[in-house]
């Protein structure tokens, strides 16, 4: 016990194996009992788990506990070699058992001490654990048992034990005063371990050793001084480092604060810009509702126009005058079919070209007279849409180049075909092709100023597109168009650009 006391384990395992060795018969030596449970302890102390568990195992299987002191002795023991060996349930199991145990002996004031041990030792377990729960509750009932003096091991035990529930807590002053405390005792049990051994060794060794014996220990108290030095640094910077992680914390806490600040000023502006979308959103739905009713409307006029130009061509007797009208007549309707398309449109602005084409060449179909003999091919791209100004342009130059080709392709009774393709060639630009394979332009016509009205206009409109305007004069008549809304030149091979 005296070597133990002192932390001296290897010498109390020493001494301890011999009282065992001295007699076998445990249920007649109480005494013997008391070294197995100590040598068990000190073995598991001394991270000797396998060889305390199978002490125990061999002990325990011959001769069971003789008391309930001894088994709550032994729950402790196993429960720190378990805890060792990282099984975790079995310590836990123990250190349970160890409890209950030591709840039943507490009314008994002469076994305070033991239960007072078992009490500090379960604490220490619990909290090395990480229970902290546990460990508080041991410690508290180790105290309440605890009346009497507590020595220096004892209170360094409980120092210990603070300190890691105070850590755990994140009381960090709390903690570090019970570390304070623990390495004060800690140098002071240090100083009575030295001081013993000083005595020991001038009592083995005899005055004449005396000198050489001090010189060795002053030698080995420097070196411990050493220790407690580097001990001293550790502690220092442990307090360091927490003060940084303190700091650390503040920071990201303030940080934190400020961005709970920073979201809700976001969410309030995130309010204010979703009001003020809602309310343009009503806006561009007012705007939008009013340029669709200006289309219809323009749509509406332009039809009242052509009726008065239909009820004017049935006053006239000159087919030059006839033929006028009802040209003008389908340039507008051209014009008119675009504004409808526009007033049937969710956009208001864009048109899709494959639908306003097709429409366009039944109108011409149903309004010029003689086209049965005339197949229409039409070739659209379904996904080209244009805005209201290349619509029209475009509208007009199509109209004047079909009608063109039903007029002056073709002689009378004569079948024939016009093709008419708009195609998407690159990402910007567009072509337009109107295509017949009949008599084609007359010879030595001139390209730059045309006496025809028909191409003066699909001219006019090309240059309104800033596109590029081709006639290919082979085999029939093929007017090209190419044209896009970027600022760049165009070139296309093989053909001439009027």
């Amino acid at each position: 016990d005296i070597y133990e006391t002192y932390g001296d384990l290897d010498r109390a395992v020493y001494w301890l194996r011999k009282v065992m060795e001295s007699s076998s018969e445990a249920n007649a030596n109480r005494m013997w009992y008391h070294s197995f449970v100590f040598l068990s302890f000190d073995l598991a102390v001394t991270y000797k788990y396998k060889e305390a568990l199978d002490l125990i195992d061999s002990v325990t299987l011959k001769h069971p506990p003789l008391n309930p002191l001894y088994k709550m002795q032994l729950a402790v023991v196993k429960a720190l070699i378990y805890r060792g060996l990282k099984q975790t349930s079995l310590a836990e199991k123990n250190l349970s058992e160890s409890s209950v145990i030591a709840d039943q002996l507490s009314s008994q004031p002469q076994m305070y001490n033991d239960i007072f041990f078992i009490y500090e030792e379960d604490a220490h377990i619990y909290s090395s654990a990480g229970n902290i729960k546990k460990a508080k509750e041991c410690l508290q009932k180790a105290l309440t048992v605890k009346r009497g003096f507590i020595n220096l091991f004892e209170g360094r035990e409980l120092a210990w034990v603070q300190y890691m529930i105070d850590s755990s807590e994140g009381k960090w002053l709390s903690a570090i005063q019970h570390y304070k405390i623990f390495q004060q005792l800690s140098d002071s049990i240090h100083d009575l371990k030295k001081t013993r051994e000083i005595e020991e060794m001038n009592i083995q060794y005899g005055v004449a050793q005396k000198e050489k014996d001090l010189q060795l220990l002053q030698n080995r108290d420097q070196l411990q001084r050493a220790e407690l030095n580097r001990e001293k640094l550790v502690r220092t910077i442990i307090i360091i480092v927490s003060s940084l992680l303190l700091l650390l914390f503040a920071v990201l806490y303030n940080r934190y604060r400020l961005k709970q600040r920073s979201n809700k000023l976001l969410q309030n502006q995130q309010k204010i810009i979703s009001q003020k979308n809602e309310v343009l959103e009503q806006t561009i739905e007012e705007k939008e509702w009013l340029v669709r009713e200006i289309h219809h409307r323009v749509k509406n006029n332009l039809q009242m126009v052509i009726s008065l130009l239909n009820a004017q061509s049935e006053f006239l007797n000159h087919p030059s005058a006839v033929d006028a009208i009802r040209e003008s007549r389908e340039r507008m309707q051209a014009i008119a079919i675009l504004h409808q398309k526009l007033y049937h449109t969710d956009t208001s602005t864009r048109i899709n070209m494959r639908s306003y084409v097709n429409e366009l060449v039944d109108n011409i179909r149903s309004s010029v007279a003689d086209t049965g003999r005339i197949e229409f091919q039409v070739d659209v791209d379904p996904d080209i849409e244009l805005d209201i100004s290349q619509s029209v342009p475009l509208g007009l130059i199509l109209n004047e180049g079909i009608t063109n080709s039903i007029k002056y392709a073709y002689g009378a009774n004569e079948k024939g075909r016009i093709r008419i393709s708009l195609r998407q060639i690159t990402k910007r630009q567009l072509q337009l092709r109107i295509s017949d394979h009949g008599k084609g332009l007359p010879e030595g016509l001139d390209l730059e100023h045309p006496h025809s009205l028909g191409l003066q206009l699909i001219r006019l409109f090309a240059e309104q597109l800033e596109g590029d305007l081709y006639f290919v004069n082979k085999r029939g008549l093929e007017i090209d168009l190419c044209f896009d809304t970027a600022e760049y030149g165009k070139v296309i091979n093989g053909k001439v650009k009027v």
